[in-house]
């Protein structure tokens, strides 16, 4: 029998930990433990192995694939982070082979990645211009799978647009929120200082008064201190989108000039073959 390559293995194995509700933290640590950087050469080796194991998690259905790329989208950035660059067209070539066949899935596994801002849309049209694309194209493979890779292409310039309504959206509902959560921050302060203000004077015939008080003021108290957690959580989620809205036009114009810089260099090619 055929020797089990080293990736497909490990991916088999990290499944078995996934599959058994590890965190991202912990899916990390066994990576880590196992040493799977070392045996796959690298930290893009490692990603290889994360991205494989996600991809046949989520191979049952589209809402298992959103599923695990969502619990473990930590875990995806912590590694590429690690990776450098080449950790994203990792992504890419795992997607378009495990899916070889299956072209609009590769896209619903892209549109997620990019959801999750895992992939930014200029390494998505680098990978199609520059490796997926040039085979294709020059007749090294298969001409009519081409027209996926150009979809791929068209998609990840327009997610770019899109994404710019959707931000816009995003920014409006936090803002509402924001703005709601705050008006709540301020009546529950004032109930708490309210409460404090009417603690009685303590002595011998009004211990039971007290009690009362007390536990009013920590009723205040409370109440308080969750709303401010929701208000921080909720002004922080608008400050990242926010953010990302604004990282748009260098995201856009970098798509833009690689999908150029990228046809370009596939035409010249093109052309010296021709010639």
């Amino acid at each position: 029998a055929a020797e089990v390559p080293v990736g497909v293995r490990l991916a088999g194995e990290l499944l078995a930990v996934i599959r058994g509700k590890a965190t991202w933290e912990g899916a990390l640590q066994w990576m880590e433990q196992q040493g799977v950087e070392q045996q796959m050469g690298g930290p893009e080796g490692v990603v290889q192995v994360a991205m494989l194991a996600l991809l046949a998690a989520g191979s049952k259905s589209p809402s298992h694939l959103n599923v695990a790329l969502e619990r473990y989208a930590q875990l995806l950035a912590e590694l590429l982070n690690r990776a450098g660059p080449g950790g994203a067209e990792v992504l890419l070539h795992q997607a378009s082979q495990f899916y070889v066949s299956l072209p609009q899935k590769v896209l619903m596994v892209v549109d997620r990645l990019m959801g999750l801002n895992l992939l930014q849309a200029e390494a998505v049209v680098r990978w199609v211009l520059r490796s997926a694309l040039p085979p294709l194209v020059y007749g090294e493979e298969d001409p009519t799978t081409a027209s996926s890779g150009w979809e791929l292409l068209h998609y990840a310039i327009d997610r770019v647009l899109q994404r710019t309504l959707e931000l816009q959206g995003r920014i409006a509902k936090g803002e509402e929120e924001v703005e709601v959560l705050s008006v709540k921050a301020r009546q529950a302060s004032d109930r708490a200082a309210a409460a404090s203000e009417d603690m009685p004077v303590p002595n011998e015939s009004n211990e039971l008064d007290i009690r009362r008080a007390l536990s009013r003021v920590e009723a205040a108290n409370n109440e308080e201190s969750q709303i401010s957690i929701r208000l921080s959580h909720a002004q922080a989620e608008l400050d990242r989108y926010r953010g990302l809205l604004a990282a748009l036009p260098a995201e856009a114009q970098g798509a833009l000039l690689e999908a150029y810089s990228g046809l370009c260099a596939l035409l010249g090619e093109g052309e010296r073959k021709l010639g």
